[in-house]
């Protein structure tokens, strides 16, 4: 209880992980914030520019495509985008943070929380992969014209950054149970 309660306060465990920080990994915390930042913007701002007969044009995020799947009554299709492209992303970074800040490092129950860590981290990518392919399609239609914006760039820095800070958390818990 006592560990739950100093995480919602943000104190460090004396024995976590970011205490024993040396040289670069004292950036995972900043890393991990900055991905949370990439992911939320790349969510509202713009993934996509579609511009129709070239009169009318329309920006897409993430989370107005999940809007207008639930306008249209796709239920199941913005479920699928709000799972891959909101919640493992988030989850990710979440895991990631109190793997890295929150928790008493206990060299099993680190193992085990980087098996669901790398288990997020397998899907938590698929939407780059989704919004790039909308874009060749609307491309390759003679009706309209699309062009990457700038949310997509953010989103795919927010997953490369938080899997380059999850990278350096796995390789610091195999330092400390060394």
């Amino acid at each position: 209880m006592g560990e739950i309660r100093n995480a919602l306060l943000n104190k460090k465990p004396e024995d976590a992980l970011a205490r024993r920080a040396a040289g670069l990994d004292r950036l995972i915390t900043l890393g991990l914030l900055a991905a949370a930042g990439f992911l939320a913007a790349g969510i509202y701002l713009p993934v996509m520019v579609v511009s129709k007969l070239f009169i009318f044009s329309d920006q897409i995020s993430i989370w107005s495509a999940v809007q207008e799947l639930i306008g249209g009554d796709e239920i199941f299709l913005a479920a699928i985008v709000l799972i891959f492209s909101v919640i493992f992303p988030a989850a990710k970074v979440v895991v990631a943070y109190g793997l890295w800040r929150n928790i008493s490092f206990e060299p099993d129950r680190h193992r085990r929380a980087v098996t669901l860590l790398d288990a997020v981290a397998r899907w938590s990518a698929a939407d780059v992969l989704i919004v790039a392919l909308l874009v060749v399609i609307a491309k390759s239609t003679a009706l309209a014209d699309a062009e990457v914006g700038i949310g997509l760039y953010s989103f795919a820095a927010g997953v490369v950054l938080t899997s380059l800070m999850v990278y350096r958390i796995k390789r610091a818990i195999a330092r400390a149970a060394a």
